[in-house]
């Protein structure tokens, strides 16, 4: 008779980090809000962005490459390239930073400068002279390069300039927020306001064409002077009441107009008339700059990145490899392992690889400001928005507005139960507010409780009570989100996640340093668990297969901890920023982060142990989680052989080793035909921490872990 040895050893190991990164990037999403774009002598094109400095493509926007080296502010709002290609980058508090080194480098120049006014725009004039708008402390110039600045406002009486430009004869106009024009005929010396025939003066672009005409956009379309500024006369046929961010003036006078939410226009007749030429740009997209190059390729900066046109604007396409600068408010996983990124401002990103590409979809979305984001059991995908819910029954392709019966508008929390009902949280600067339920996937809500609370969160545990994040701590229901019962935390008011492991305990993230709270009995009673843990705010916590929790931090990166949040270890080797938002876990125990400005990154192996092992085993041998888990101080395991073998005895083995590989104990250690068995555990003599048991034979292996916690 044959024999098969079988060993079953039980050991304590700590959760160490290797010399390999525990993170890696994934190849997005890519895009994100983009703001000024400039083109050097060699055809380079540089962009400024909201999240992550300045990149450039030596490609023609095929290929980006991050160059932010120096600079101190990464929000960068405008852009101007001199004759001899240094570059300047206008930052929204830090003021001016200069390359002379096309992008590699940069360095601030702020002499004479005044700090913490957005610098909106940037001109250069024939001489070299610099000219700086900025949002609130007027125009600037430099003489030298940079190297000193005066303020130059005389006759400004509105200090809030949001473009600049130049005509033929080095007349300089400043378009104001509020103020209407300004011009200067003696070099930014002296300025007068030119309004006569502009009805509306709140301004956010300037673009002067080869004639002279000025042409500058408002909410209401576009104006147009044919006389210097001395005069303005409304020209919005086919723009009326669109917000016109960006302007700019082909080689043929023909005119283009970047729009909020509306794309791209086109004019050819001087602006008398306007068509929209929008085929290949993404829906309900802001387009807040547009330059051309010498080819008369357009450019299009916008809220979902860069896009190109190479034949007058007819048709454009999206140009963002590389372009890295992508804000994740959430990720959502679904049971096909798609991953859901809530790209701020762009719309709906999804990868089916695991992160190795993505596509992102803003069909039928006319809010892109994202809270939260849940899927049902039928794989159908709910985004709660500043503007109501949002369905999509497709994978993530187009989306459907659900608002009826939906007395708020500002939706920051979803949650889905065994049921399907789903259960949304609102902001408490609506009509109605608190928590609101849908019977029928969203067709219809019905206001159930929580009116006077802001619901940051909303989770659901096993037994489908629903636990709800607030500004005055955390709320249970038990029946459905008819009644709510207070679950009073202490310290503090304000809890913005929540997580449920598989026993039903409760963490709860919160804001103003007070870390994670813990609940072990459905919400009665709260522990603070902060030991190791450091942050302001703890954006998300996810729960992996195995119980290990992660936190995300709004500016310390990820934490894991393995023992129920006892002790928390900071978890960042490999991640590009540690403005984490986000958390979501794949079925396989991967674990995805969303960042601020670096897209989504992702752990390079399984958080989860065993798995591969677990997956070529399951025909053979089966070993499960031992219960209850945690314990204290006893707990059973079960093991199986099976069917396959039944008519052969195996020496089968069961040790206990405590965290330096100790044995403590033998509970096995004989023959056994086979079938399944059960032995108990006593941790009794033991102190509290984390065990791991391993069933091994031949070559088969399996490995799961307990926690004793005393």
């Amino acid at each position: 008779m044959r024999t098969l040895k079988i060993s079953l050893l039980v050991f304590m190991l700590p959760i160490t980090i290797s010399a390999q990164n525990f993170w890696e990037q994934t190849n997005g999403p890519y895009g994100g809000l983009v703001f000024p774009l400039a083109i050097n002598s060699s055809g380079n094109i540089l962009v400024g962005t909201y999240y992550e400095g300045i990149f450039i493509s030596t490609d023609n926007g095929q290929n980006w490459i991050q160059k932010s080296h120096g600079l101190t502010d990464l929000r960068v709002f405008s852009l101007a390239v001199n004759s001899s290609d240094i570059i300047f980058a206008g930052t929204n508090e830090d003021g001016m930073s200069r390359s002379t080194d096309n992008g590699e480098n940069w360095s601030p120049i702020n002499n004479g400068f005044i700090l913490g006014n957005a610098v909106k725009s940037i001109l250069i004039d024939s001489n070299e002279v610099i000219f700086a708008g900025t949002y609130g402390a007027g125009i600037f110039r430099s003489i030298d390069n940079g190297e000193n600045w005066v303020q130059i406002n005389n006759g400004l009486s509105n200090t809030s300039v949001n473009g600049l430009a130049i005509n033929s004869n080095d007349h300089l106009f400043a378009a104001t927020y509020g103020g209407g024009v300004y011009r200067s005929t003696n070099n930014g010396e002296n300025w007068i306001q030119i309004n006569s025939g502009l009805t509306l003066t709140y301004l956010y672009s300037i673009s002067i064409n080869s004639s002279d005409h000025i042409f500058v956009g408002t909410d209401n379309g576009v104006y147009r002077s044919t006389n210097n500024g001395t005069n303005w006369v409304l020209r919005n046929n086919g723009i009326q009441n669109m917000y016109i961010y960006a302007l700019a003036t082909n080689t043929y006078n023909e005119i283009f107009a970047g729009s909020v939410s509306y794309g791209v226009f086109r004019s050819t007749n001087n602006g008398d008339d306007w068509s929209e030429i929008n085929n290949g740009l993404s829906e309900n997209l802001t387009v807040q700059s547009l330059t051309l190059n010498s080819d008369n390729h357009i450019f299009a900066g916008t809220s979902q990145g860069i896009f190109i046109s190479s034949d007058n604007g007819n048709n454009w396409n999206e140009a963002n490899n590389g372009l890295l600068n992508t804000y994740i408010q959430v990720l959502a996983c679904n049971s096909n392992d798609v991953i859901f990124a809530a790209n701020w401002g762009c719309g709906i990103s999804r990868s089916t690889n695991s992160g190795e590409s993505w596509t992102t979809s803003s069909n039928g979305l006319t809010a892109f400001m994202f809270y939260s984001l849940a899927i049902n059991s039928n794989n159908q995908i709910f985004a709660g928005t500043y503007e109501y819910v949002y369905r999509s029954t497709d994978n993530g392709e187009s989306w459907v507005e659900l608002s009826n019966g939906l007395g708020s508008w500002d939706i920051r929390s979803l949650a889905i139960n065994s049921l399907d009902y789903i259960f949304a949280g609102t902001l408490t600067n609506t009509p109605v507010n608190g928590v609101f339920r849908s019977t029928n996937n969203g067709a219809n809500w019905t206001q159930v409780g929580l009116s006077e609370l802001t619901v940051w969160a909303l989770a659901i545990n096993s037994n489908d009570h629903i636990f709800a994040a607030t500004t005055g701590g955390v709320y249970r229901s038990t029946d459905n989100g008819l009644t709510w019962v207070g679950a009073s935390i202490g310290v503090f008011t304000s809890v913005v996640s929540l997580a449920i492991n598989s026993y039903n305990y409760i963490f709860a993230g919160t804001n103003y340093g007070y870390g994670i709270f813990r609940s072990t009995n459905n919400g009665q009673s709260w522990s603070q668990v902060n030991n190791g843990l450091m942050a302001e705010t703890v954006s998300a916590i996810a729960i992996n297969s195995e119980d290990e929790i992660f936190a995300a931090t709004d500016n310390n990166g990820v934490f894991i901890s393995t023992n129920n949040g006892d002790n928390w270890t900071q978890l960042n080797s490999g991640l590009e920023t540690l403005r984490t938002y986000s958390l979501a876990i794949n079925s396989s125990g991967h674990i995805f982060v969303g960042t601020l400005g670096n897209g989504v990154s992702r752990s390079v192996n399984s958080t989860v142990t065993g798995i591969s092992q677990e997956k070529k085993s399951l025909t053979k041998y089966s070993l499960e989680q031992n219960y209850p888990n945690p314990f204290n101080p006893g707990t059973k395991i079960k093991y199986t052989i099976t069917q396959e073998v039944r008519s052969e005895r195996q020496e089968v083995s069961l040790k206990v080793y405590d965290i330096l590989g100790r044995e403590i104990a033998t509970l096995v250690n004989e023959e056994k035909p086979a079938g399944e068995y059960e032995v108990e555990f006593n941790g009794n003599l033991l102190p509290s921490g984390i065990y791991f048991y391993q069933l091994k034979a031949g070559n088969y292996s399996e490995t799961r872990k307990m926690v004793l916690l005393k």
